[in-house]
């Protein structure tokens, strides 16, 4: 399977964030799972906690994160070919750092309560990172 790639918002798939905190592919029961730092994050359709399930993290509300049985703390990032993968998360607690390929957002599409996972734009840099 291809990994995954952030594309267009007209023209991704819906994500549903579920109690679990599982991000669900609407309509199918693909999960997104988190493999290893580094690693293109992936779907799968054996979901568990250990490794899909997904907090939203730091004072921003912008950070997606996963936390290993081994306790490390991997972020949703993007890396230059805007393939999904998880990175350590940067800047949990100091707001002076430049995580802007980590940071995410749910939206709502249709007047239906889902999530879009879209990488958010700022003013400095309307592109991806």
């Amino acid at each position: 399977m291809d990994p995954l790639r952030l594309g267009p918002c007209n023209r991704s798939d819906d994500w549903n964030y579920t109690p679990q905190k599982f991000l669900v592919v609407k309509g199918t029961y693909f999960c997104l799972q988190a493999v290893d730092s580094g690693k293109p994050a992936k779907l799968g359709i054996v979901c568990s906690e250990s490794d899909s399930s997904w907090d939203i993290t730091s004072k921003s509300k912008a950070q997606i994160s996963k936390e290993l049985p081994d306790g490390t703390a991997l972020c949703l990032d993007v890396d230059p070919e805007n393939t999904l993968i998880t990175n350590p998360c940067l800047c949990l607690s100091i707001g002076t750092c430049d995580r802007e390929s980590q940071w995410f957002e749910f939206t709502a599409r249709n007047e239906v309560r889902v999530a879009q996972l879209s990488p958010m734009n700022t003013a400095q840099n309307s592109t991806s990172p």
